[in-house]
């Protein structure tokens, strides 16, 4: 396991809502912090919240969801763990950090 699946089930969580709508999103986290956004995601996740709030409007806590709810499948993560967009991912980080592969 590595950051790119972290990436990749934050990206399955952005499916639902289009494509249009993930590149909006990647592209805000590029200009914004002139940095990939993965790179964004992963060193300051609330960055990340506030950019779908930002440009989500009534629809964010949905989109949220749809992310942690994928975030939480491919890690295994309670919910405790993952009440919201920033303890997901911190909490998926933490299992990265801890993953040693047999």
């Amino acid at each position: 396991m590595d950051t790119h699946d972290l990436l990749d089930s934050i990206d399955k969580g952005l499916d639902p809502f289009g494509s249009n709508y993930k590149q909006m999103i990647y592209w805000n986290l590029l200009a914004t912090y002139r940095a990939s956004s993965g790179e964004v995601i992963i060193s300051d996740p609330e960055a990340f919240g506030r950019a779908i709030e930002e440009l989500s409007g009534s629809r964010a806590e949905r989109i949220e969801q749809s992310i942690i709810r994928e975030v939480r499948k491919t890690f295994g993560l309670s919910i405790q763990e993952s009440r919201n967009i920033v303890s997901t991912i911190q909490a998926a980080k933490e299992i990265l950090v801890n993953y040693s592969p047999l």
